[in-house]
């Protein structure tokens, strides 16, 4: 994964245009889940620069499975012209055993998307 930053900023989208780039290994959560061979996991809280939506991806297998409990997800960010949150609250309703909310902060943006196991 390609990410963009510099001393102050970073991200994903490289939404301030820096010049500087990283190419950093990951790992989808599905994999390490697996891979580490972890049964459950009662949360998971992720603000990780415009990456979110890669993630839930990557939690396919695991929320199918229902080994998530609980995710706060920051949501606030713009993705291909949309406002994250609505991407993840279209990816976490797909799983029927799971209450999906977004909360807004005061004025109205997105802040956090919760997911909880019903």
């Amino acid at each position: 994964m390609n990410f963009f930053g510099d001393d102050n900023f970073g991200n994903l989208m490289n939404i301030h245009s820096n010049k500087v780039t990283q190419k950093i290994d990951v790992i989808d959560l599905d994999s390490f889940i697996k891979e580490n061979n972890i049964p459950k996991i009662n949360y998971i809280k992720s603000d990780i620069e415009s990456s979110e939506i890669e993630m839930l991806k990557g939690l396919k297998k695991s929320m199918t499975n229902k080994k998530i409990e609980n995710l706060a997800i920051a949501s606030y960010h713009i993705r291909d012209n949309k406002r994250a949150y609505l991407i993840c609250e279209d990816i976490l309703r797909k799983y029927k055993n799971y209450e999906t909310k977004t909360i807004f902060e005061e004025g109205g943006s997105p802040f956090v998307t919760y997911s909880k196991l019903k």
